[in-house]
C-alpha cells in the first residue's frame, strides 16, 4: 500500500504470527514495528530489499519462528482490540 491511515491488516497478520513487509508510509509505521512484527521499507529498491528478507527467513526457519512468536506477542500485549478500547477509556 502506498497510502494507509492505520494498517489494520498488519495488526491482524500479527495475531496469526505472520510478519508484515510494508512500505513505510502514512500510518503503517504505527502498526508495523521494525523487527517486532514486521519490516518497513522505503520506495527505493523495495523489491530487492524484501527479497533479501524473505530469503533470510527461508534459510533460517528458527529465526522465522522466533519472529512469528514476536508478532503474536506484540498483538496480545499491545495491539489487539481490547487494548485499543482500554486506551480509549
Amino acid at each position: 500500500s502506498q497510502k494507509e491511515c492505520h494498517g489494520v491488516v498488519y495488526i491482524e497478520s500479527s495475531a496469526y504470527g505472520i510478519p508484515s513487509f510494508a512500505m513505510d508510509t502514512g500510518g503503517v509505521s504505527g502498526a508495523v514495528i521494525e523487527n517486532v512484527n514486521g519490516h518497513l521499507f522505503n520506495e527505493d529498491d523495495i523489491v530487492n530489499k524484501i527479497t533479501k528478507r524473505v530469503e533470510l527467513y527461508i534459510n533460517n526457519p528458527v529465526l522465522y519462528r522466533q519472529f512469528s512468536a514476536s508478532c503474536i506477542q506484540y498483538y496480545t500485549q499491545v495491539s489487539n482490540w481490547d487494548k485499543w478500547v482500554e486506551k480509549l477509556l
